[in-house]
């Protein structure tokens, strides 16, 4: 393969993750991880599928990462997302846990996450490192429909402006009850009203930031897709759901916007 920039898919990989480095034992630590997670979904009838970068390694980068990327994203429809979560609580993997703001109050996020006990992300926050478990980690998604932009928008910026300075200058106490008063009352309720519209358009839950709305026949039924030498669930209509997500997805983008999601880490086994 030989992309836009003249780089070919050995130079990438010789350059960012080649076989034994850091980053590559990363990301085959997250192939591990989805595959626990594809099994016990699997055997419990709970649907979900590959997303984002994920989905853009495998069409644009012969059906592996992107070779600088260092995260994993699945999601499930929000009627399953309580289920997901707690199938993989009855089914316990000896090094991989379910971190969400029960398991771990530390954790404020506005989905789970799968994280490993054998690594940690070494980062200099507040927000990180007030969690039980920091290790590499795939996120787990809930999708949403019927909730207008600005209701989504207006999340996000609670987030943003409200939950995340409590945190960041230490007053956990504040921080727990606007958690609470957020992401135990007042989405869920929201989310328990708008998603009686019944809309054919899809999104990520409330408070993540992220706007991009896919049609229903986009995402359903999922397809298989080859990733990392598996086979797993992915969107209906692949190119569809990559140009609206990322344009021109089969060009590289520029060096200096690459590694967005960079970071230090240390893996243990």
């Amino acid at each position: 393969m030989v992309y836009n920039t003249g780089e070919t898919s050995e130079e990438l990989r010789a350059k960012y993750n080649p076989e034994g480095s850091k980053l590559r034992k990363s990301q085959l630590r997250m192939v591990d991880m989805l595959l626990y997670l594809d099994r016990i979904f699997r055997e419990n009838n709970i649907d979900y599928m590959l997303c984002a970068g994920n989905i853009l390694g495998a069409v644009r980068h012969e059906g592996e990462f992107i070779p600088w990327d260092d995260d994993l994203d699945i999601k499930v429809l929000r009627k399953d997302f309580k289920r997901a979560q707690q199938v993989i609580l009855d089914n316990p993997h000896p090094q991989y846990v379910l971190q969400n703001h029960d398991t771990d109050p530390g954790y404020m996020g506005q989905w789970a996450v799968l994280r490993d006990t054998k690594s940690e992300y070494i980062k200099k926050s507040v927000i990180h490192n007030i969690r039980k478990y920091r290790g590499i980690q795939i996120d787990i998604f809930p999708w949403d429909n019927g909730i207008p932009f600005w209701v989504r928008y207006c999340a996000s910026q609670m987030q943003a402006r409200l939950l995340e300075p409590f945190i960041k200058i230490k007053l956990f106490k504040i921080a727990n009850a606007l958690y609470f008063l957020m992401y135990k009352v007042l989405f869920p309720i929201i989310i328990h009203i708008c998603n009686k519209r019944n809309s054919n358009k899809y999104y990520p839950t409330l408070g993540t930031g992220w706007f991009i709305e896919y049609e229903d026949s986009t995402l359903f039924p999922t397809k298989p897709i080859m990733f990392e030498g598996h086979q797993f669930p992915g969107p209906a209509k692949l190119d569809k759901y990559l140009k609206e997500t990322y344009g021109d997805y089969m060009s590289l983008p520029p060096l200096d916007k690459r590694n967005q999601h960079e970071a230090e880490y240390n893996i243990w086994d």
